[in-house]
Order: C-alpha cells, then structure tokens, then sequence
C-alpha cells in the first residue's frame, strides 16, 4: 500500500512539474487527475481489504456449513510462555 501511494505522488509532482513547463496545465485538469488517483487507491484498499477476507470468511461459512457450529472470529494466542 505504501508503494502505491508513493508511486501516485510521484505521478503527480511528475504531472505537474511537465505541465508546468508546458503552461498546459489548468486547475480543473489537476483536480481531475487527483479525482482519479484517488479512486484508483481507494479501489486497491477495498479489493485488498476483499482478497483478504475471502478465505477465512469461505472457511467460517464451509465450517457451519458442515459441523453446524457457528466460528466467531480465527484468533490465535501463543501459549509457550504460560502455564497451562
């Protein structure tokens, strides 16, 4: 994620500084170009939020599905430093 955010930045002092050159380059541009590097980042955070959920979640679903227990959350502990 840090990579893309810092890829996107890069893309737009990159932008601006070409178009600034090139006197080219207008306010309603600039804010169209941030509106769309915007919700390219914003579609990266939910599809990965979304990728990342999918397996647990298909696997809570299979589990009830089967055994017909219903699993509240995958947490782990580690438990080698307390006293069973």
């Amino acid at each position: 994620m840090q990579i893309i955010v810092g890829i996107a930045l890069f893309i737009v002092i990159v932008t601006v500084i070409i178009y600034k050159v090139n006197d080219k380059f207008e306010k309603r541009e600039f804010l169209i170009f941030l509106a769309i590097t915007f919700f390219a980042v914003l579609v990266d955070l939910f599809y990965e939020n979304y990728s990342k959920n999918q397996l647990p979640n298909m696997f809570k679903k299979k589990y009830e599905k089967e055994k017909s227990i219903e699993i509240r959350s995958l947490d782990s502990e580690l438990l080698n430093n307390k006293v069973v």
